[in-house]
């Protein structure tokens, strides 16, 4: 299954010094396994975590979470998108582009000519 969370907008409302009630947008973007009781398709969603956040330790963590799907859709698993000539997968086998060093990062400039990612 390969997945992609991203947050949005949150609302933060402090209940005393030490508890405060989130609510915060999320797009989802998912890609079920045959596992997967989607068994393959892409699914979609809009969605708000409602959270409950309280202070330890000197830490804000999370005490108490709820999902909230606002919107979902379910798109086919045949070509929708992997058939895209432009379409790849990240790669989790080391060899990312990401992980190469760039300037800046393990004290390596890169050339002025360098295309990055290659």
């Amino acid at each position: 299954m390969r997945t992609s969370h991203n947050l949005g907008n949150s609302l933060i409302e402090f209940d005393g010094p030490e508890v405060a009630h989130v609510e915060t947008y999320l797009n989802a973007d998912h890609q079920g396994s045959e596992r997967h009781h989607w068994k393959g398709d892409y699914v979609k969603l809009w969605a708000r975590y409602l959270d409950r956040f309280e202070l330890r330790d000197g830490k804000w963590l999370i005490a108490r979470r709820r999902l909230l799907v606002d919107w979902m859709y379910r798109y086919p698993a045949d070509g929708w998108f992997d058939d895209h000539p432009d379409a790849s997968a990240g790669l989790r086998d080391g060899s990312d582009p990401s992980l190469r060093p760039v300037s800046g990062f393990h004290g390596t400039p890169s050339p002025a000519n360098a295309v990055w990612p290659s």
